[in-house]
């Protein structure tokens, strides 16, 4: 039996897919808007609550899928939010604790734009600076607001930085962090897999086309194993398309595909 760590975010974890067995207002909901407000309000003041469904989640998650079809060992270790060095930082941390040397690392690509957050819990974090999808940004905001408590100096952080730093930067920051997750991660001989399921190291990557002194950046990065979803399913447009629920994230049949997918290019 081979033991699998996954890393990532919202897509990894599962995110909405207990939403018909936990919400009671899942069927009236149309409006992403709406269903950011009802969620937040659903979990407010309960944390537990959150953490379960969480949990819930990643019962359904393709990590899950892939153990139950293969009967391997495959710890699901994302977070909804989390941003890409969040999770270099949790990688680094799980490979020094006592658990079980992992035979493969495999880390979903977050969405850029997200930067590690040292919160006042003393916790590994994450903060959102920027959406690509500017109809929730603003709802993402005030949803990340409220849970630092409504921190006016966090917000003028949050402000600031969305105005004076592009997606570039971003780019250059998290390219240079697998580049040297990959070259820690071969030291202690594990390997490490990308997953990319909505182009979100494509994105990155043509970030830096225009500028050619980070081209060595792309270089490097390219060379890396990547899973990529688009490669893996015909008429990936039309997929992307009929498996994407409200909030964005992937349906139950599209995590079913995922990780049969996977599963064909980790034995290869």
């Amino acid at each position: 039996m081979k033991k699998y760590y996954f890393f990532g975010c919202s897509m990894t974890a599962g995110d909405e897919l207990s939403d018909p067995m936990l919400f009671p207002w899942f069927n009236e909901v149309t409006d992403i808007k709406d269903y950011f407000s009802k969620r937040d309000q659903f979990f407010t003041g309960n944390p537990s609550k959150y953490q379960t469904y969480i949990e819930e989640n990643k019962k359904l998650a393709y990590p899950s899928i892939i153990a139950t079809n293969t009967g391997n060992d495959c710890v699901n270790y994302a977070i909804p939010g989390d941003s890409l060095r969040t999770n270099v930082l949790k990688i680094i941390q799980l490979i020094n604790s006592e658990q079980p040397k992992a035979d493969c690392i495999l880390l979903q690509i977050p969405p850029i734009g997200r930067e590690f957050f040292f919160n006042k819990r003393l916790e590994l974090s994450s903060i959102q600076i920027s959406s690509i999808n500017p109809d929730i940004a603003e709802v993402l905001k005030d949803a990340q607001l409220a849970s630092l408590g409504g921190d006016d100096l966090m917000n003028m952080y949050l402000t600031a930085k969305a105005m004076t730093h592009s997606f570039a930067q971003y780019a250059i920051d998290d390219l240079s962090d697998l580049i040297l997750l990959d070259v820690y991660l071969k030291s202690k001989n594990i390997p490490l897999v990308l997953i990319e399921l909505t182009k979100e190291l494509e994105i990155r990557k043509n970030e830096l086309q225009k500028l050619p002194q980070f081209q060595y950046l792309v270089k490097q990065v390219s060379a890396l194993p990547v899973f990529i979803l688009a490669q893996q399913v015909k008429n990936h447009n039309t997929f992307y398309s009929t498996n994407t629920l409200l909030a964005g994230h992937f349906s139950q049949a599209a995590h079913i595909i995922i990780a049969e997918k996977l599963q064909k290019y980790i034995n290869e």
